[in-house]
């Protein structure tokens, strides 16, 4: 306990910052043994400002909750905080396989008035095609 409140209190801008809502995920920070701890981890961070955001967001849990989470994800980063997919995702895989068969070789009709129209999709190359592109009703 000693060693969370010396963390919070002799960073630079969060001495005022001893509650509850900070002290708490501070030390769940400390315990998680995710992060090396060293005298100058919370110097560039802005508790109070965590603690506001979290107080907002608060994604169905407790503010302590998601400013610890907020914590372990600066300090530790995504790739240990979150768990890898179990599997990879089967649309976004499907999607890369519509995408590959080139989407200019989709074609759509119409009749309008005994006249069949036929219309194809212009293709345009993955890295300037907006997300959006790969969307059709067809």
């Amino acid at each position: 306990m000693r060693l969370v409140l010396r963390l919070i209190c002799e960073s630079e801008g969060n001495a005022a910052e001893l509650q509850g809502d900070v002290i708490t995920p501070v030390s769940s920070v400390v315990l998680s043994g995710l992060v090396e701890i060293r005298a100058d981890l919370f110097d560039a961070i802005d508790l109070g400002q965590i603690r506001t955001w979290a107080q907002f967001v608060k994604p169905g849990c407790s503010t302590q909750q998601a400013m610890a989470s907020a914590l372990l994800l600066i300090f530790a980063g995504p790739d240990i905080v979150l768990p890898a997919p179990a599997e990879p995702d089967r649309a976004e895989e499907r999607r890369r396989e519509i995408n590959a068969q080139g989407a200019g070789e989709r074609h759509a009709t119409a009749d309008q008035g005994g006249r069949r129209l036929s219309f194809s999709k212009p293709s345009l190359p993955p890295e300037i095609a907006p997300p959006f592109a790969t969307c059709s009703r067809l």
